[in-house]
């Protein structure tokens, strides 16, 4: 569950108490109790399986993709993301962007599927950190610099829990 921002302060108050940044703007259609319940169930996950501090780091904002219609890229950066955190104990922001640019199986800043973006990023053999590969928002050309061996494990650990789910 990853959510933008919001300035609800009610949102926002149940985000903390669930451990997670969480807010109102993707909850806005439900009631409060069907809001909290779905908090409260992510928090149980996370407390569960023993990672509540990492699970916590995992939910960062999703940036400013509301000016574009890349909401896919950032979602599915942030699932290759969590997968790493959750396995190594690091996060690590990764490239919107390359997908934006780069993966012609969706549509970049037309919008675009997760599904197609993780197998985007098998084939290609990982994906660029966000600091070498920069969301600039708009559809440009493809600038791909060579996965490094920070991005092999990350594909290497993605890949493995994509399996997993299979």
């Amino acid at each position: 569950m990853c959510f933008e921002r919001a300035g609800d302060s009610y949102w926002e108050k149940k985000s903390k108490a669930a451990g997670l940044k969480a807010t109102a703007n993707h909850l806005s259609d439900l009631n409060p109790e069907d809001a909290h319940e779905i908090l409260r169930q992510a928090a149980e996950i996370f407390e569960g399986i023993g990672i509540i501090n990492i699970a916590a780091q995992c939910f960062s904002d999703l940036g400013d993709h509301e000016k574009a219609g890349s909401c896919w890229a950032f979602s599915s950066t942030r699932a290759i993301e969590g997968i790493n955190a959750i396995v190594t104990g690091d996060l690590i922001s990764l490239s919107e962007q390359e997908l934006v640019d780069c993966d012609k199986t969706n549509d970049g800043c037309e919008g675009g599927y997760m599904d197609y973006a993780f197998e985007w990023v098998m084939n290609n053999g990982g994906i660029d950190t966000e600091t070498d590969y920069p969301y600039t928002g708009v559809d440009s050309s493809c600038n791909i610099t060579k996965a490094d061996i920070l991005e092999q494990l990350i594909l290497v650990f993605f890949h493995s829990a994509l399996q997993a789910k299979r």
